[in-house]
C-alpha cells in the first residue's frame, strides 16, 4: 500500500511555475511562486560571474598597453631625418659650384653655336665644293649612297618646281654647264639653307653647289618607279630659261 505524501508544497501539477498546498489527502486551492534559489548558490554564482569579470577587464588592459608599446617601439625604430643649415663658408661653395656649373653650360652653348655658324660658313664657302667633268658626276649619280657628305658644283635645268614636289624640286644636271638637252642626270634637290628655292621655277637654267645625301625612289605618272640620286642645295644662281 502506497504511502500518501505528507501534507505540504509541492510542484502544481498542472502549472510547473507554481506551488500548490498538498493537505496529505488533496490538493487545495492554495498557490505560491516557486521557492528561490538556495542564496549559498546563488551566492556562489555571482562570485563566479565577478571573476570572469575581472579577469576580462585586466585581459583588455593588458592588450591595450602591449599595443602602445608597441606602437612607442614603432615610432621610436623610424629614422628621423636631420635637416643642417649650412655654414657661411660651405653656402659660399654651394653658390660658387652653382655659378661654375652656370658657366660650364653657357660655354658648351657657345661653342655648340659657334660650331653651328663654322658649319653654316663651309657649306656656304664656293671654293670648298668640287668642280667634276660629265663622267664624274655620272659616277656619283650612279652610286649616290657611296657619296654621301661630298660637295660638288653641278649644273642643270629645273624640269618640276611645283606643289607636287612640296619643298624639293627635280633637275636635271650635269657636271658641266653643257646645253640642256644634254643634261640628263634626274637628280631631286632638296633647300640645304631655308628659302633657297623661293625664286626658282620650272626651266630655270641654274648652278648648284650641292652636298650629296643619298638617294630616293618615287612613282612617275607613267606608272613607273624612278631612282635619283639627292642633293642640298646650299647655293643656287640661275644663269638662263629654257622656257
Amino acid at each position: 500500500m502506497t504511502q500518501p505524501h505528507p501534507p505540504g508544497w509541492y510542484p502544481d501539477p498542472q502549472r510547473v511555475e507554481i506551488q500548490r498546498y498538498w493537505d496529505g489527502e488533496k490538493w487545495t486551492d492554495q498557490t505560491q511562486s516557486k521557492k528561490p534559489s538556495n542564496p549559498k548558490n546563488v551566492k556562489y554564482l555571482l562570485a563566479i560571474v565577478v571573476i570572469v569579470i575581472v579577469v576580462i577587464v585586466v585581459a583588455s588592459i593588458a592588450g591595450g598597453n602591449d599595443d602602445k608599446s608597441e606602437t612607442a617601439s614603432d615610432v621610436s625604430n623610424v629614422p628621423v631625418q636631420t635637416v643642417t643649415t649650412p655654414n657661411a663658408s660651405e653656402q659660399a661653395a654651394i653658390a660658387s659650384a652653382a655659378e661654375a656649373a652656370a658657366e660650364t653650360s653657357r660655354a658648351a652653348e657657345k661653342a655648340a653655336a659657334a660650331a653651328a655658324a663654322a658649319r653654316r660658313a663651309a657649306l656656304l664657302d664656293k671654293s670648298s665644293y668640287q668642280a667634276v667633268d660629265s663622267r664624274q658626276w655620272q659616277l656619283v649619280a650612279k652610286r649616290p649612297d657611296s657619296h654621301t657628305g661630298e660637295k660638288y658644283v653641278v649644273y642643270g635645268r629645273v624640269v618640276q618646281a611645283d606643289s607636287a614636289t612640296g619643298d624639293d624640286i627635280r633637275v636635271n644636271t650635269d657636271g658641266q654647264q653643257v646645253d640642256y638637252y644634254d643634261m640628263d642626270i634626274n637628280t631631286v634637290a632638296s633647300e640645304g639653307q631655308p628659302g633657297i628655292f623661293g625664286n626658282i621655277v620650272e626651266d630655270d637654267l641654274v648652278t648648284m653647289w650641292v652636298v650629296v645625301t643619298g638617294s630616293t625612289s618615287y612613282d612617275t605618272t607613267m606608272g613607273g618607279s624612278v631612282t635619283a640620286p639627292t642633293v642640298d642645295v646650299n647655293m643656287i644662281e640661275p644663269y638662263g630659261s629654257t622656257g
